[in-house]
């Protein structure tokens, strides 16, 4: 059944929605042409543009205009749009993210019922989004596709692409809200629609999320995702709780060989559940075995850089909740104009109701009421439009668990390679030790010479695994620190611009209320009759 949450382009499109401030209406937007698709259109409407212009058909013409290509570009784009949508008074979108050569919309979600994921044998309502995607990389084998996806299937994802991209800086995932979701409400389903939608669109522009795997089966894969081959076999082997157990014991009574194998070193000890290697690295630690070997310079400047983003990470997070906590305050002023508005229409009526009243009164109080009104009214769409605009300081505070377990996971990466070798230089010695030995440990030597090769092999795929994670912080971490730049700058100059008109807006009305009432200094014409009334009585 259709949740009915499909819109117009009018409709969708927050711009062509001005707010008639009284008597004051802002001229509307020319044209679309000059916005991104983010803000012009919506982002169906952007992929039928991109799927045009790759045709050569007109609308080329808008799509290769307004698509940002590369970090700079999108920064100025998204300040230029969300001030021209703060100055046409129209709700404002969050900055537009995404890759020219990956676009993806999330639309037309859809209400199904399915088995319950808490109760077995009970059937529970959720949703599904059709997620479009329209992409030139030549990974994908269409340059069109478009799938239904439910939230499970990005909380897989999600949990997917950490596991392939170690090292990888990848955007945070919306929150599961288990209360709302239960209640489906449509604008719970729309705010998870749009948070969806501009997380696969972060994915998008993350350069190895786009390219990866997972996210190619994610967005072409029919059918059920979980049940797909293609991505069932992305998925590294993980072992049971029972066969880590066992293993366990297998290794501690000598039953198994301790060297791990290749696949197994690049993977972080506790993904694998291997018990046994996650307590021998952090035993070698914790005795001091690696004191004596040095870190790499590229390592010592990583470590230096992981203690400034816990730095960062605190100041966002009290920007963030400074930024909300203003946000708060404005929605309460906007109430409180809101409130006064009724108590002074209340009061205008009142004191036109008796014999007594003057108009004069009676017209301020409901002039004044009215121009509150419009105040709380303006308030609380600037307000709304406010907590849009925030949206980068929120992406930027919700990535830092995501950037301190990939930095996190370059050193136990490092840990590893180091115990390793350590193994590796024990089992050597022990080897030339077996060697000057009678004929009679032959087979003593060859088991050594067997473990030593495999430790050998091991060491250089852990050490490969290292350089790769390393490079990928580096690159990273300056890719991320150049963005949060040009998306909090951004986002200030949008922020500013809608503050400014609002205050403008705001000074116009009060500025028009306050030429209708008296002045200070001045006599009305109620003024002059009532000094008429009081010489005539002396």
């Amino acid at each position: 059944m259709d949740l009915g949450l499909q819109k117009t382009a009018a409709e969708h499109d927050p711009l062509h929605d001005p707010v008639q401030f009284g008597g004051l209406q802002d001229e509307p937007l020319d044209s679309q042409e000059d916005l991104p698709p983010a803000y012009g259109t919506s982002s169906h409407e952007a992929l039928q543009q991109h799927t045009a212009a790759d045709s050569g058909s007109p609308a080329s013409t808008v799509s290769n205009s307004g698509t940002p290509s590369a970090a700079a570009v999108g920064a100025a784009a998204a300040a230029m749009a969300m001030a021209a949508a703060a100055n046409s008074g129209g709700a404002v979108s969050p900055p537009p993210v995404g890759n020219p050569e990956l676009r993806i919309a999330v639309h037309n979600p859809l209400r199904h019922m399915g088995p319950s994921g808490l109760v077995p044998g009970l059937e529970e309502a959720y949703i599904s989004y059709e997620v479009t995607t329209v992409t030139s990389l030549p990974h994908f084998s269409s340059s069109r596709c478009s799938v239904r996806r439910r939230f499970r299937d990005f909380v897989s994802l999600s949990n997917l692409l950490p596991k392939l991209l170690h090292g990888s800086f990848l955007p945070a995932r919306p929150d599961k809200n288990m209360i709302e979701g239960r209640r489906m409400t449509e604008a719970f389903v729309e705010e998870r629609r749009a948070s969806l939608e501009r997380y696969l669109n972060r994915l998008a522009a993350h350069p190895a999320a786009a390219r990866s795997e997972a996210l190619r089966v994610f967005l072409e894969a029919d059918g059920n995702l979980r049940s797909s081959p293609s991505w069932r076999c992305l998925k590294p082997a993980v072992l049971t709780p029972i066969q880590a157990t066992n293993r366990l014991l297998r290794t501690l009574v000598g039953a198994r060989k301790t060297a791990p194998t290749p696949s197994e070193v690049v993977q972080p000890a506790a993904a694998c559940r291997d018990v046994y290697r996650l307590l021998h690295e952090n035993m070698q630690q914790l005795r001091g075995s690696f004191k004596h070997s040095p870190l790499g310079a590229e390592e010592v400047s990583l470590r230096d850089d992981t203690a400034l983003v816990e730095d960062e990470a605190a100041a966002l997070h009290v920007a963030l909740h400074r930024a909300e906590a203003w946000n708060r305050a404005a929605q309460r002023r906007a109430a409180l104009l809101g409130e006064s508005a009724a108590a002074l229409e209340a009061l205008a009526s009142y004191e036109g109701s008796y014999a007594g009243g003057q108009p004069g009164t009676t017209a301020a109080l409901g002039a004044a009421a009215k121009a509150m009104q419009l105040c709380g009214d303006a308030s609380s769409h600037a307000s709304s439009n406010s907590a849009s605009v925030l949206q980068p300081l929120r992406d930027h505070h919700a990535i830092t668990p995501n950037v301190m377990a990939a930095l996190h996971g370059r050193e136990r990466q490092l840990l590893t390679v180091m115990t390793l070798r350590q193994d590796l230089e024990d089992k050597r010695a022990r080897l030339s030790a077996a060697q000057l030995m009678p004929a009679s440990q032959a087979k003593k030597v060859d088991a050594l010479r067997s473990v030593v090769g495999q430790l050998e092999v091991s060491a250089a795929a852990a050490e490969a695994e290292y350089n790769r994670q390393l490079a990928r912080n580096k690159d990273e971490l300056a890719g991320l620190r150049q963005s949060r730049g040009q998306e909090l700058t951004g986002m200030l100059a949008a922020l500013v611009t809608l503050e400014l008109k609002h205050e403008q807006q705001q000074a116009a009305v009060w500025q028009q209320l306050l030429q209708s009432l008296p002045q200070p200094g001045l006599t009305t014409a109620y003024m002059a009759q009532r000094e008429l009334q009081l010489g005539a009585q002396q």
